[in-house]
């Protein structure tokens, strides 16, 4: 369900109050943005960008050896 939020003179956007909540995110934290496919996605950035990433495809490598 998209909701409507406004732009600030430098660019800020505010979060809507709901899209917060679901998130989790409050004031102070931080967020990653990207721009896909035109769209522009915001992602509660994670306190340990490594242990978000452990484990990522390993299914891929389950039929290797190390």
């Amino acid at each position: 369900m998209a909701e409507r939020a406004s732009v600030g003179p430098e660019l800020g956007i505010a979060t809507p109050p709901d899209a917060g909540r679901r998130l989790s995110i409050e004031a102070g934290d931080h967020v990653l943005v990207e721009i896909r496919d035109g769209y522009l996605v915001v992602i509660p950035a994670p306190e340990d960008c490594a242990a978000r990433l452990r484990g990522l495809h390993r299914d891929v490598w389950v039929a290797e050896d190390p």
